[in-house]
């Protein structure tokens, strides 16, 4: 928090035959106009003249030295995207990650895609372009889950271990907060990790342990909840609706504001969406569209899997979950390229901006308390 002081400048000029006194004004307040002599005023007199013209001046009401002010609402800014490997344009969106404001990075699945071996080596790469002071906290994608085939996800967070203070299994299902103001869920939907599936049934455990971080932040007072997964469900993309449909629909009934998707290499944002019917399209789902949102009336699912990994996948206008979708950008966009997506929150507000980096398409909403 910073505290803007207020100084007050107090200066008079004396010059031969002429001699002004110059006040300088506080806000809404009005001052005697500063008197001024056809003779020389002496240094005492200029004193005395001072006195005078200062006198009816109120001094603004402060707390100690400090004049009280209104604080700007805390923000987090961070980035997010899916299926990075470590091609040129890689680097490129990492290096403009770490020179943006984002104070750290979700990396949500399929990480490597070997392009470098082992896991660490491409650890260390990634720490070179991104930078030491943005922790980069990862999810498993279905590349490095127990069946591989590009690493496996327990030696990626040994290479990238967790630097926010998560709650849960680090790497597959876990959450951190950033003060009251969000809650960030990454899960591991349709993968295998160390044995075990996680599916997120009905009745399960792994159900029963998002319900609990999600309705916990509401408890706790956390303004906003975002959810991030790598395998999408809702896409007019080349992928189906892998992580289950039950899944999504839960994240709408608890109230999700954003769900991060990977594994399209696209990126697809929909409409404030307050049901989920797949395969087809329900205009009764759709709660609000445009850019400009209300919280609470719905959820946003954002898939941005363009974060490096060359071959875009195509998108379809004509699929038939096309209407559930605001915007999105595929291989034959005019603007096709790779980027990631930055996030900014505070206790009022959520926004969502695509940033291009090889591309210059742009996207984005807010959803306001």
């Amino acid at each position: 928090m910073r505290t803007i002081a207020l100084r007050f400048v107090l200066a008079f000029v004396v010059v031969a035959g002429a001699a002004a006194l110059v006040i300088p004004r506080l806000p809404n307040q009005s001052l005697p106009e500063a008197a001024s002599t056809t003779s020389t005023t002496s240094p005492d007199e200029a004193s005395a003249l001072l006195s005078t013209t200062t006198a009816g001046l109120t001094p603004p009401t402060t707390t100690g030295d400090a004049i009280p002010t209104t604080e700007p609402e805390p923000t987090v800014t961070f980035a997010a995207g899916g299926d990075l490997g470590a091609t040129e344009r890689t680097a490129e969106v990492l290096t403009a990650i770490g020179e943006s404001a984002a104070e750290f990075m979700l990396a949500i699945g399929d990480l490597s895609y070997s392009h470098i071996e082992p896991e660490s080596a491409w650890c260390d790469w990634v720490n070179e372009r991104i930078g030491p002071d943005i922790p980069m906290q990862v999810v498993v994608g279905n590349h490095e889950d127990d069946g591989g085939p590009d690493g496996l996800i327990g030696n990626f967070v040994a290479c990238l271990p967790d630097r926010m203070n998560s709650t849960g299994k680090y790497g597959v299902q876990y959450f951190f907060d950033i003060d009251s103001t969000v809650r960030i869920i990454m899960l591991a939907a349709d993968t295998r990790v160390d044995g075990e599936k996680y599916n997120y049934d009905p009745d399960s455990e792994q159900e029963q342990w998002l319900i609990d971080a999600v309705t916990g932040a509401r408890a706790a007072g956390i303004q906003w909840v975002i959810v991030a997964s790598h395998k999408p469900c809702l896409s007019v993309g080349e992928k189906k609706c892998e992580s289950g449909g039950h899944l999504a629909q839960l994240l709408v009934d608890l109230g999700v504001d954003l769900v991060l998707y990977g594994h399209d290499h696209n990126y697809q944002r929909t409409h404030q969406l307050s049901c989920i019917t797949v395969n087809s399209f329900d205009p009764d789902c759709v709660a609000a569209e445009g850019n400009d949102l209300s919280a609470g009336d719905g959820t946003v699912f954002v898939t941005a899997g363009v974060t490096g990994r060359t071959g875009m996948y195509k998108v379809d206008p004509n699929d038939s979950e096309a209407g559930y979708f605001a915007d999105f950008m595929g291989p034959d966009h005019p603007e096709a390229g790779n980027g990631y997506v930055e996030i900014a929150a505070t206790p009022r507000s959520l926004e969502l901006r695509f940033i291009g980096v090889t591309s210059d398409f742009s996207d984005g909403f807010i959803v306001h308390k």
